[in-house]
């Protein structure tokens, strides 16, 4: 959480994980929630997980690149690259 000055509720574990200030965001692994700029209430679990989401919340993505390229909000994915197709709100489970 080396640039996280204002953000609070975060939990963060694994390389580049928690880069950003944000508000209840839960990132265990490398790379998760990596490019995340406005976002808050996500959940990501796993190597690469919600990697390209940018602004969106309510997300949760447990295993590796699990809903990587979601921009969405309201996403829950869990498994190997599950949703990993999604880039909009899709509320897949």
């Amino acid at each position: 959480m080396s640039n996280n000055v204002t953000g609070s509720g975060n939990t963060a574990s694994g390389t580049t994980a928690a880069e950003h200030d944000r508000q209840q965001q839960h990132r265990l692994g490398a790379n998760a929630l990596l490019n995340d700029t406005g976002g808050n209430n996500n959940t990501a679990t796993a190597n690469s997980a919600l990697q390209s989401n940018l602004t969106g919340t309510q997300n949760t993505a447990v295993g590796v690149n699990a809903l990587a390229n979601a921009t969405g909000d309201n996403n829950t994915a869990f498994g190997y690259q599950a949703g990993n197709s999604l880039t909009s709100d899709s509320k897949q489970r």
